[in-house]
């Protein structure tokens, strides 16, 4: 059996095997920390860029919802075109399925998808999706609504 301090002895420091013995014993120990930080690290970037994906989501259903209750749906359409940079699509032409597409300057693709067909009372189905690539895949955020266009005959 090897004694890694030999009591009877007088000699004062450590010998190689020790040295090297407890540099790998720290070594290992250092990696799994390090492995731990990092991926906290990247867990925390996806759950910011989360949470501003979220963000984004919710201030473009409250412009919508602003829209819903100021304007037809053709003037909110025209207005969401002109001014916010949508690009517009109905899919197939005279379905009554609407979608809008942009990319924020921030990176976020926000896609709104309007569904006229799903109420008879007038009231159209909302859906926003933003979503922004991440060091983990893509986050994203999805909120969906009820509107009603107040100004629409």
């Amino acid at each position: 059996m090897i004694l890694f301090f030999n009591s009877t002895r007088n000699n004062k420091g450590l010998t190689l095997p020790e040295i090297i013995i407890s540099m790998v014993t720290l070594s290992i120990l250092a990696g799994g920390f390090l492995s731990i930080f990092s991926f906290s690290a990247k867990a925390n970037s996806q759950s910011y860029d989360i949470s501003k994906a979220t963000y984004v989501a919710q201030k473009q259903m409250e412009e919508l919802y602003y829209l819903s209750i100021s304007k037809n749906f053709m003037d909110s359409l025209n207005q969401l075109t002109a001014t916010s940079g949508f690009s517009h699509t109905e899919d197939p032409p005279g379905s009554g399925k609407h979608f809008l597409s942009k990319t924020d300057d921030r990176g976020f693709e926000i896609d709104v998808s309007i569904d006229k067909t799903v109420h008879e009372n007038k009231s159209d189905k909302v859906l926003i999706k933003v979503t922004k690539q991440g060091l983990l895949g893509p986050n994203e955020a999805e909120i969906e609504t009820i509107l009603v266009w107040s100004l629409d005959d």
